[in-house]
């Protein structure tokens, strides 16, 4: 499953929040930068009143923002620090490694469909990029904020020892 797979089944979920309000989040998000961080954090505060939309800011942020704009990825976390909604970083995180540990199944998945004799070029390519700045992400929201990343999150040992024996 590529980016734009991921994408829509995160849009699919979140069908119930009227189009104002996602554009007013992610507005307030693109005019977001680090001399105005207070201000928008005080405004998605009182845009984020209920669980259902702290999910989906967490969840754009993530899934549409982590893994094209690696340049942003600290003014997300002082933004989501700044907001103060403790539930907001475990549904980071969750999604994170969730959506790592997709691209890591489907890189796989086209290794060993590259690996056979009739496909010598793999149609299906994983963005490699996306995958980096992910992988950057979930250092940042985990390991720097002295929070550990466990077997259950993301087996390490397994995917060094995979590429080790390739």
């Amino acid at each position: 499953m590529d980016m734009d797979g991921l994408t829509k089944d995160f849009e699919s979920g979140y069908t119930d929040i009227d189009e104002d309000t996602s554009n007013k989040i992610k507005f307030q998000l693109n005019n977001c930068s680090n001399s105005n961080i207070d201000e928008k954090a005080a405004e998605f505060r009182k845009i984020l009143k209920d669980e259902r939309l702290i999910q989906f800011f967490g969840k754009h942020i993530v899934y549409r923002r982590v893994p094209t704009e690696n340049n942003f990825h600290t003014l997300f976390i002082q933004l989501a620090t700044k907001i103060n909604k403790r539930e907001l970083f475990q549904i980071m995180i969750k999604d994170s490694f969730l959506i790592l540990n997709q691209m890591i199944d489907n890189d796989r998945y086209n290794n060993y469909i590259a690996s056979q004799p009739e496909n010598k070029k793999s149609k299906v390519e994983i963005n490699k990029s996306n995958m980096k700045n992910l992988a950057v992400w979930v250092g940042l929201i985990t390991l720097a904020r002295n929070k550990p990343i466990t077997i259950r999150d993301i087996d390490l040992k397994g995917i060094l020892l995979e590429a080790y024996e390739n």
